[in-house]
């Protein structure tokens, strides 16, 4: 049997949307993103902070500019850095199952600078 080259084409195509179809029954997305700023800083980050020691500077080269800042009566600042890290997993089955779960996970780091140096810091 012989196969004209139009038949072959038609074929292609056919079998091409086949997968295609195949291709969109089932499928997932994960995906990760961050807020305002990067990450939350690492544990050993946070260790180089030494209260009575560390600079305000230091602090603005390492981390960047904080969210917000808040100047108190005494004339101490809190630098507030806020994190935001969200996951995003998505599954589809057919046009049945449709599953879309979001997790934000927030987080605060809070710098007390008196006089230009770091007096505390803390986390929530």
């Amino acid at each position: 049997m012989k196969f004209r080259s139009t038949q072959v084409v038609a074929l292609a195509f056919f079998i091409g949307f086949v997968f295609m179809g195949c291709a969109s029954i089932v499928s997932h997305d994960s995906r990760t993103t961050y807020g305002h700023h990067r990450s939350a800083p690492a544990q050993d980050t946070l260790r180089q902070i030494r209260p009575g020691e560390t600079t305000k500077e230091w602090v603005l080269q390492t981390f960047g500019t904080p969210t917000s800042e808040k100047r108190l009566d005494d004339g101490a600042e809190i630098l507030r850095y806020e994190y935001t890290h969200t996951t995003r997993n998505r599954f589809h089955l057919l046009f049945i199952i449709n599953i879309d779960n979001s997790r934000v996970v927030k987080e605060n780091l809070y710098i007390e600078v008196r006089d230009g140096i770091v007096k505390r810091y803390w986390r929530d």
